[in-house]
């Protein structure tokens, strides 16, 4: 994620006139010895780590080619942006099948077309009103760049989709989504209505779905199944909601046999 930043200044510095010469000259020479050490650092770390394989059910597009591997890329960060804009349905796992390859089937191919429609008009709007949005353009490029290193758009690691992913893009949503609010409070208040409205109503929004979602974190046996519930296709989901039911203290009777059925 640090690497990422050095593409968060140069998009930063792609905003203004001379930015990028500037950012060339003085910035990116900066950053030259850090970013060599860390080059360093990881190539001397990962070559005395023992190889570690990641399985089919935690990342299915780890063996997938380049074309299904890009489109299911693409259809995971579509899939990211609605738990962005949504959060109702919110889990701790989407491992196979909950996530498939491109080319599984033409019923679940057909989000992957969306995401790339959606991904590739909302990048078209924001270079086309960066002057009039910087802020907007800004934050969006910086969750576009701080996505890149998990997005498996790159290197394939070992999840498709981890709502963990997301820590550092929300932070460039959120800016972007706080200049948003901003100017229709403005537009509000102007209209003699409360300027706290709509940014209020979101922020209850959001807190009530918090206070929901901290609940499913009670325990092991809690947390899973709420991931059944929200992936319901998601088989390490199953799996860890059985071994919760199996380990858990005591569980009651009847539970072995429900976690031998799940």
């Amino acid at each position: 994620m640090a690497i990422a930043a050095v593409g968060l200044l140069a998009v930063h510095a792609a905003g203004w006139r001379a930015g990028m010469r500037l950012f060339v000259r003085r910035a990116a020479l900066m950053l030259v010895p850090a970013l060599a050490a860390a080059i360093i650092i990881r190539v001397v770390v990962a070559g005395h780590a023992l190889p570690v394989r990641t399985a089919f059910t935690s990342n299915p597009l780890i063996d997938a080619g380049v074309w299904p591997g890009f489109m299911t890329a693409i259809g995971v960060m579509g899939r990211s942006v609605l738990l962005i804009l949504w959060p109702a349905g919110l889990s701790c796992d989407y491992s196979y099948p909950e996530i498939v390859p491109f080319g599984y089937s033409a019923a679940r191919d057909w989000p992957m077309w969306i995401a790339l429609a959606g991904i590739g008009a909302g990048a078209g709007v924001v270079v086309w009103r960066r002057k009039a949005w910087p802020v907007v353009a800004f934050g969006l490029g910086w969750a576009a760049v701080m996505n890149l290193p998990t997005s498996n758009l790159i290197v394939r690691i070992g999840a498709a989709l981890a709502e963990r992913f997301l820590y550092l893009p929300l932070t460039g949503v959120a800016l972007a989504a706080a200049w948003g609010l901003w100017q229709l409070a403005m537009a509000l208040r102007r209209r003699g209505l409360s300027a706290w409205l709509v940014p209020g109503v979101c922020l209850a929004a959001l807190a009530a779905r918090t206070w929901q979602r901290n609940a499913d974190w009670r325990d092991a046996r809690s947390l899973w199944a709420s991931a059944v519930q929200a992936c319901p296709r998601s088989f390490l989901a199953y799996k860890g909601l059985a071994e919760a039911i199996d380990h858990g203290p005591k569980p009651a009777e009847g539970a072995v046999d429900r976690a031998m059925a799940i």
